[in-house]
């Protein structure tokens, strides 16, 4: 049978706490990148272990099984994403024009910089996976529910039309991130790579640019 205690992994010697928290953030970030680019089926433990210069007994030891481990990577990827953005632009009803178009351009500059959160769920988006609604339940909803509450606020007092809210979303939340979800393809028909800072800056103005310079009253 395999041990996969720590100690055996670190040797004789027990790992300092700080040691063993290096190390599993190490795993943790593996994991990500690896969910992000090849889907849960695609991480094997071979793959994660070699990417983070562990073991694949000492991912098991911090993480148990599979399913643990993808829950744990989405969950601090979406954590990341919610510490980069600025407070929402609807505060008690009242909408700051300034606080919408600094929130829209965070998000789409931190999907940008960091779009794993948003290729993980992709992968996972396909089917109603277990994985899936775990996530809708732990994170996806809530965070939904706020974004329609806000377009909802900002239809009310004018600021966009009247359609369907989740639709609106949809559309901005895929304006915001899809060039960088598919920056070889976007290099490829462009002649630029989109994540470099210039074309980071020229997709987040031209996003703003689409929903921001007719949205709201005179």
């Amino acid at each position: 049978m395999t041990d996969t205690s720590e100690s055996t992994h670190a040797g004789r010697n027990k790992p300092a706490a700080k040691d063993r928290l290096h190390r599993r953030e190490w795993i943790l970030n593996a994991a990500i990148r690896s969910f992000a680019s090849r889907g849960f089926e695609g991480s094997t433990w071979k793959i994660i272990a070699e990417a983070a210069g562990v073991t694949q007994g000492l991912i098991r030891f911090y993480f148990g099984d599979k399913e643990t481990l993808w829950r744990e990577a989405v969950q601090r990827a979406r954590d990341d994403r919610i510490a980069h953005m600025p407070p929402s632009a609807v505060q008690d009803g009242n909408v700051d024009r300034a606080g919408v178009e600094r929130w829209l351009r965070a998000y789409a500059e931190h999907v940008a910089r960091f779009p794993e959160e948003a290729r993980i769920l992709t992968h996972e988006a396909q089917f109603p996976t277990e994985r899936l609604r775990w996530a809708a339940e732990r994170f996806m909803r809530e965070d939904a529910d706020a974004f329609i509450d806000a377009v909802r606020t900002l239809q009310a007092q004018g600021w966009f039309p009247g359609m369907d809210p989740h639709a609106l979303r949809y559309m901005m939340v895929g304006a915001a991130q899809y060039k960088f979800l598919v920056p070889g393809e976007a290099e490829l028909l462009t002649g630029q790579d989109p994540r470099t800072d210039e074309g980071i800056k020229r997709h987040v103005d031209a996003v703003v640019a689409l929903f921001m310079t007719h949205a709201g009253k005179p």
